[in-house]
């Protein structure tokens, strides 16, 4: 038969019943199972199903690491930030990194609402001509 790939994000909130039901399809290789979760897969996924997983763990990402990525994606024209000719000085790029939790997305997504942000006007749509006062971009965060 075919082979479905399955991807369960917050694997945990499934209770040990519902486990057990994905159980027979991951032996019978009809799922491939795929469960993302924030808490230890240990004592959140029963035994059978465990032991038929490989885990991995992904850690908290440096303040360098990420510092890194936010440069990237500062001047990545295509799929970054850098149509926005979005400047960040050091200390801002430190700041958003330390605020993140190690989270790249996090950290990104931090970064993308300065941008979007600053260049909106209050009381108007982004792409129409209108009143309203601008909003300011972050501290330390230059938008051109």
């Amino acid at each position: 038969g075919r082979r479905t790939l399955v991807l369960l994000d917050e694997i945990h909130r499934f209770n040990k019943t519902q486990q057990d039901a994905l159980l027979p399809h991951v032996e019978e290789g009809l799922l491939t199972l795929i469960g993302a979760t924030t808490e230890n897969p240990y004592f959140e996924i029963i035994g059978p199903l465990l032991s038929r997983t490989r885990v991995f763990v992904f850690e908290s990402l440096t303040e360098e690491e990420l510092v890194t990525i936010l440069q990237r994606a500062l001047g990545d024209r295509e799929r970054g930030l850098g149509e926005y000719k979005v400047e960040m000085g050091g200390e801002a790029l430190l700041y958003l990194a330390q605020r993140s939790g190690g989270d790249a997305r996090r950290a990104l997504n931090f970064g993308a609402g300065g941008p979007e942000h600053s260049t909106r006007t209050r009381g108007s749509h982004p792409d129409k001509p209108g009143g309203g006062d601008r909003v300011p971009a972050p501290p330390g965060i230059v938008i051109r």
